[in-house]
């Protein structure tokens, strides 16, 4: 509360509550995202309740481009998969995900010069985050394709683990809730 009506991360809510553990952890769940992933089983490694405020004005409510593998350096394998679960219709007021096609088969940025690519994007240099979205497709001899991705309530979306997104601000009138559930092989 000390810092205001800001972006705030729940992790391991399945772990938190007995509702969420048992819709996420149904072996339909766990079929859907083994397929999608490609291989027979897999774990639930992580969960998230995402809290975007409707404060334009806040830094926090934007998320700078980069891809969800970079935080799991302790995870074993490149097959893991996000899947980003809105608790209500969602589209670019709310600040909704937004996503560089293809870019889960694109070589890495080299890091900024000032950048500890072990730290969260949240407490890594803004000059270190800011052109991502723009030079990581020329890094990679490529255009830009985004995709800024609108939800009716109930929908979800999934992404590889390398897929460079970000989010903008909350503009919307109320709080965007969020749902962020990650498996890996």
């Amino acid at each position: 509360p000390s810092h205001g009506d800001i972006l705030r991360h729940n992790d391991y809510i399945v772990y938190e509550s007995d509702v969420l553990r048992r819709i996420f952890c149904k072996p339909l769940i766990g079929a859907v995202a083994a397929r999608l992933i490609g291989t027979p089983t897999v774990r639930l490694w992580s969960s998230t309740l995402i809290y975007k405020p409707p404060r334009a004005d806040e830094q926090s409510n934007v998320v700078p481009w980069h891809a969800d593998r970079h935080h799991w350096q302790t995870a074993t394998s490149n097959d893991l998969m996000t899947a980003f679960i809105p608790m209500h219709d969602c589209d670019e007021d709310y600040g909704t995900l937004a996503i560089l096609d293809g870019s889960h088969k694109w070589e890495e940025l080299p890091a900024h010069e000032d950048d500890d690519p072990t730290r969260h994007f949240a407490e890594r240099p803004a000059e270190a985050l800011q052109s991502t979205g723009e030079a990581l497709p020329r890094h990679n001899k490529t255009t830009i394709d985004r995709s800024r991705l609108r939800y009716a309530e109930g929908q979800v979306s999934v992404h590889h683990c390398c897929t460079y997104h970000s989010s903008g601000p909350n503009v919307a009138e109320t709080t965007r809730l969020v749902i962020t559930v990650r498996f890996q092989e």
